[in-house]
């Protein structure tokens, strides 16, 4: 995926050029300034490689053809897209995305590029208890959550085990300190299917998800690159140079002051490799 042209953020459309097969599809997005479609890679350092790399490679790695792939937290479908469009993919992505805007443009770009039996969508924010939630206020997009506060965005909200009808094989979520809640309502899924989990974590955040999770024999892996035939770790692979390859760093709650600010942690209930 490849905008057309580099700029300030403050902008109205953009088209995406998508990889489908042999062909260059183009997409003609939203992106001003309060949705993370390109401004956040454009403005914020963390993502100056590209959106979330590690995760990327994670998925691309650790599932199969025809895996079933949930993105919790979609947004307009970074993660969605670059998974559906892989050489030789014919699994399903279920998207969850509580924001009716970043919904809309998913919808609209899983139509145009011919998507629709390969990815489902549902306006939906996913928690412990079904019902109506309200997101809060955010200048990004990708950093709105539910919140208890009013005057945000109003929308329906339930539990994972309810609303999902397919065995995931992965399962993404990225839902600004909401982890818990998510795999509290999605507790019937992980004890049956045991499913590989990424989902961002930062520290200071609520927690209690690790607790779950190691109680069904999950174990802890921070995403990240190693040089290779070295030790050297880093969150972030370089711009050009060194070669660096995904690593998988094992760690224990414990052991999380040690690691950056924010981190994606990968969660799996076999032993990788």
């Amino acid at each position: 995926m490849m905008p057309e042209a580099y700029g300030a953020t403050q902008f109205s459309q953009e088209t995406i050029k998508f990889h489908v097969g042999e062909q260059r599809v183009g997409v003609d997005v939203d992106v001003s300034a309060n949705n993370q479609v390109l401004g956040a890679d454009r403005s914020i350092r963390t993502f100056r490689h590209g959106y979330e790399p590690e995760i990327h490679c994670a998925i691309d790695i650790l599932t199969k053809p025809d895996a079933t792939i949930v993105d919790v937290g979609s947004n307009w479908g970074p993660i969605t897209f670059q998974a559906a469009l892989r050489p030789g993919f014919v699994g399903k992505i279920v998207c969850f995305e509580p924001q009716a805007s970043a919904l809309a443009m998913l919808e609209k770009a899983v139509g145009e590029i011919g998507l629709q039996a390969r990815i489902f969508c549902h306006n939906l924010a996913l928690s412990d208890s079904a019902g109506e939630a309200t997101l809060s206020r955010h200048f990004w997009s990708g950093n709105r959550m539910v919140t208890k506060d009013g005057g945000g965005e109003k929308c329906r909200m339930d539990r994972l085990d309810r609303v999902l009808h397919n065995d995931p094989d992965i399962i993404k979520i990225d839902v600004e300190g909401y982890e818990s809640r998510v795999l509290a309502g999605a507790a019937e899924t992980l004890r049956r299917c045991r499913p590989l989990i990424i989902f961002e974590d930062f520290v200071g955040c609520e927690a209690s998800h690790y607790a779950q999770l190691g109680k069904l024999g999950y174990s802890f892996y921070a995403l990240g690159w190693y040089q290779p035939f070295t030790d050297l770790f880093s969150f972030s692979p370089p711009l050009c140079g060194d070669i660096q390859v995904l690593a998988f760093k094992p760690f224990k709650l414990s052991e999380r002051a040690e690691f950056a600010e924010r981190i994606n942690v990968l969660a799996s209930a076999k032993p990788l490799g």
